[in-house]
C-alpha cells in the first residue's frame, strides 16, 4: 500500500468515528456523558483526578450545547468520508 492509500483508510476511519460520536452526542447525550463519566472512574488516579475536575467544565458546556457540537462534529465527519470516498 502506498501513502496515499493508508491516509484514505484513515480518512474513512476517522470520518465513520466521528460520525458515529457525533449521532450519539445529538441524540444520547446522556449516554456519552455516563460512558465518558465510567471511563474516568476506570482510568483516574489521584494525582490526575485535579486535572480531570478542571476539565468537567468544558465537559459540561459541550453536553448543553450537544446538539451544536454534534452538528459540527457529524459535518466535519461526513466531510472526511467524502474526501475518503472521492479520493479513492
Amino acid at each position: 500500500m502506498d501513502d496515499l492509500q493508508i491516509l484514505r483508510v484513515v480518512d474513512l476511519v476517522a470520518g465513520g468515528l466521528g460520525a458515529l460520536g457525533a449521532l450519539a452526542l445529538m441524540f444520547a447525550p446522556r449516554a456519552v456523558e455516563w460512558i465518558e463519566k465510567k471511563l474516568d472512574y476506570n482510568f483516574s488516579t489521584k494525582s490526575l483526578e485535579e486535572t480531570l475536575n478542571k476539565k468537567r467544565e468544558i465537559g459540561s458546556l459541550l453536553y448543553r450545547r450537544s446538539r451544536i457540537f454534534g452538528l459540527v462534529l457529524l459535518l466535519v465527519s461526513f466531510f472526511l468520508l467524502m474526501t475518503g470516498l472521492i479520493l479513492l
